[in-house]
């Protein structure tokens, strides 16, 4: 039951903080995004899960409170109070971390920075998410996905007729769909694909970025691929470009195959010799 317990919160800490890094790029995404557009290009932006299970009405512990962070706490909460945590302490501890500011579902900030669901097309498995009618105003539920698939489909085309100029995608619309500057669509702008949140698997990342890289493009896109400055992050991305690699020497025979995904994490390869090496040396010293 111990081990039990210490990998339920593990798993809750992972991702919370992988959460909230992810937050940490919005801003940042909102600016480049922001210029990219401004130089007549059209923008994609990637990630991997949209925290609607968290975040969402109908979805995990205090799912509603519109911060997939939060819903994660609270759900770690919940479930410490049925394994080991008396009732007071979670009520202690809930009551707390309910004074904790954080940040909203990172997906519904961009969106609203980029202008909302009038100007970003959204192409997602999630029926919820959090809009705002004006400027400022208060964050109120909107029902996506009255329309099913349908209305990923919508979104599609509205973002390669070019009558809105930004589409987010998530793990649920990396495959099967083409988001590249085709010679026959109206928006033949170039694409600038943001990706915020890698996958854990190489193919997967391959998939995401291959939605704007395609056949009959009348350019190819720019890949920019979001990361903080923490060491767990590197890491992770450390970890990604060695799938890649070994994702291109199984396909094509060559470990330099993996693509420009694999080109642009190359820079956060530290599982090698001379990593391995510097934490040796660490550690002795």
């Amino acid at each position: 039951a111990g081990a039990g317990v210490v990998g339920q919160v593990w798993a809750a800490h992972q991702r919370f903080w992988g959460h909230m890094c992810l937050a940490a790029k919005v801003p940042g995404v909102v600016r480049l995004a922001r210029e990219a557009l401004a130089s007549g290009k059209a923008v994609v932006i990637g990630l991997q899960s949209t925290g609607e299970s968290l975040s969402g009405p109908g979805g995990g512990a205090e799912a509603g409170c519109g911060s997939t962070a939060g819903g994660i706490m609270a759900e770690l909460l919940e479930g410490c109070g049925r394994s080991f945590l008396p009732g007071a302490v979670v009520a202690r501890l809930t009551a707390a971390a309910a004074g904790i500011q954080l940040p909203l579902n990172p997906l519904d900030h961009v969106m609203d920075a980029l202008g909302g669901p009038e100007e970003v097309a959204e192409m997602t498995g999630r029926r919820w998410r959090q809009v705002r009618r004006a400027r400022g105003g208060p964050w109120e539920w909107d029902e996506r996905c009255a329309g099913g698939e349908a209305r990923n489909v919508r979104e599609r085309e509205a973002f390669m007729a070019g009558r809105k100029l930004v589409a987010v995608i998530s793990e649920a619309a990396s495959t099967g769909i083409s988001l590249h500057a085709d010679r026959r669509a109206a928006n033949q702008r170039r694409r600038v694909h943001f990706t915020m949140q890698l996958p854990w698997s190489g193919d997967r990342c391959v998939q995401q970025i291959g939605r704007t890289h395609r056949s009959n493009q009348a350019s190819a896109p720019e890949v920019k691929i979001l990361m903080t400055e923490l060491g767990g992050e590197w890491r992770f991305a450390a970890a990604v470009a060695h799938r890649l690699r070994t994702l291109g020497a199984i396909t094509q025979g060559d470990r330099r195959a993996g693509g420009c995904a694999g080109d642009g994490l190359q820079q956060f390869a530290v599982d090698r010799r001379l990593g391995a090496r510097a934490l040796s040396q660490l550690l002795a010293a």
